[in-house]
């Protein structure tokens, strides 16, 4: 091999190790964790809903259920646009959105959860659900001002993180 041929084997080498490492950077991604705890946590509350609406249909008023369907079809609709493929400032923000949407359907659904007789059998789920989404928050505080969660209520501590996804069936991504 010639000191020309040599040259321009090393050449290609060099390039195309280049071209290699250049794009081997992996772009920070939402974790996948966030996305399914958000899921987990939105088709808890759906359930919720849908059971306390069975066992005492006007336990909740006309005006906050139509709240209800209307964060909880919003933060489904949101959900379908979020993946672990999302990059993270941007699921950061359509988690935010979300959060916000199953904070006000756990407020609601923890009211009435309280105040209606018989229907305390339905708080531990939606203290678990209210659990999670500090977890979600703590995500989306590292790439938005903490401002924009932290006006959201006081969560319940009943649950840790760990026992509120075993109790919601939330699968723990690694």
């Amino acid at each position: 091999m010639n000191a020309v041929h040599r040259t321009l084997v090393t050449i290609a080498a060099c390039t195309t190790l280049a071209g290699c490492t250049s794009g081997s950077v992996p772009a920070t991604l939402t974790p996948a964790q966030v996305t399914t705890d958000l899921q987990g946590a939105l088709t808890a509350l759906s359930t919720v809903d849908g059971l306390i609406v069975a066992a005492s249909p006007k336990a909740i008023s006309a005006a906050d259920q139509k709240t209800i369907i209307t964060v909880l079809t919003n933060a489904q609709a949101q959900l379908a646009s979020l993946s672990s493929a999302t990059p993270a400032a941007a699921g950061a923000s359509t988690a935010a959105t979300i959060d916000g949407y199953l904070n006000s359907a756990v407020g609601i659904l923890a009211s009435v959860s309280s105040a209606v007789p018989g229907l305390s059998t339905f708080s531990p789920e939606i203290d678990a659900v209210d659990a999670v989404l500090p977890a979600v928050e703590t995500f989306v505080n590292k790439y938005l001002p903490a401002s924009i969660t932290s006006a959201r209520r006081v969560h319940s501590t009943r649950f840790t993180l760990a026992q509120a996804r075993a109790m919601l069936r939330i699968p723990v991504k690694q």
